[in-house]
């Protein structure tokens, strides 16, 4: 599980691309405890 600001460096992407993607169901992504975002790490390494 990556942060939505690790996600971002690695793909090469905005974060808000990312919580785009999210709301647009292309990734999946959860809510720590503590209200954090986290990605799925699969979808960096296909």
């Amino acid at each position: 599980m990556y942060t939505i600001k690790e996600a971002s460096e690695i793909l090469g992407v905005a974060q808000s691309t990312l919580r785009r993607w999210e709301k647009e169901e292309r990734i999946k992504s959860y809510k720590t405890k503590g209200g954090h975002r986290r990605t799925e790490s699969r979808i960096y390494t296909k």
